[in-house]
């Protein structure tokens, strides 16, 4: 499983969207997915996730 997969995982299974924990929540979200860029491009790393059609079932 890929990074990108996991992520989309997480986003497509929390059902936090709508209620009042969804800005933290996001934010949060958002933190953790720029530092797993920022691990990959310090390790010489490409950058570059999947179109979104790919990761949706």
């Amino acid at each position: 499983m890929s990074y990108w997969f996991k992520q989309d995982e997480i986003h497509a299974h929390t059902h936090v969207h709508g209620c009042p924990a969804f800005l933290p929540w996001h934010r949060e979200l958002i933190n953790r997915f720029e530092e797993l860029i920022q691990e990959i491009a310090s390790q010489g790393g490409s950058v570059q996730p999947p179109s979104p059609f790919v990761l949706r079932r």
